[in-house]
């Protein structure tokens, strides 16, 4: 499926609030709302729409410590990378990771209420999967800019 104007126009009006109503959706993207329904319906069936969720301030439920952490593994196999991969999955701390290019293998973005939780995820969890190598760790300061919303387009076309 290609996106077409309409379909732009309803995912960055999604992406600021995931929670409008349909008639409010078609209104700002020039539908009624039965065909806007309807596209919705097939952006979410095609995947452009994964899910819809609320962001969470991470202070505000205790988050104060923001980690960034590069791993490297000792092989870089299949099974060492499923291995790694399955176990970072059951760590909800892990708010992302990434396989990387370069001397590391994976760049994870972790969550902790404080220092003694960040210890326990790495001695308790990473350092014990098999396979890890070498960790590194980089502490956020303070957060600079955060967006979640991806600067949707169609390609224009040079004449």
């Amino acid at each position: 499926m290609k996106l077409d104007e309409i379909d732009v126009k309803i995912l960055n009006e999604l992406q600021k609030d995931a929670r409008i109503r349909t008639v409010d959706l078609a209104e700002r993207v020039g539908l009624s709302a039965t065909p806007c329904q309807r596209r919705l319906k097939i952006l979410e069936e095609e995947g452009f729409i994964q899910r819809f969720t609320a962001l969470i301030d991470p202070e505000k439920v205790g988050y104060s410590i923001n980690v960034f952490i590069f791993v490297q593994l000792e092989r870089k196999t299949e099974t060492q990378f499923e291995i790694f991969e399955a176990e970072i999955h059951k760590c909800p701390e892990v708010m992302e990771c990434h396989l990387v290019t370069g001397v590391h293998d994976y760049l994870l973005r972790i969550v902790s209420h404080d220092m003694a939780g960040y210890e326990h995820f790495v001695t308790g969890k990473l350092t014990r999967i098999e396979g890890v190598k070498d960790i590194q760790s980089f502490f956020s300061v303070r957060r600079i800019t955060y967006e979640t919303a991806l600067p949707i387009a169609l390609p224009r076309h040079e004449s």
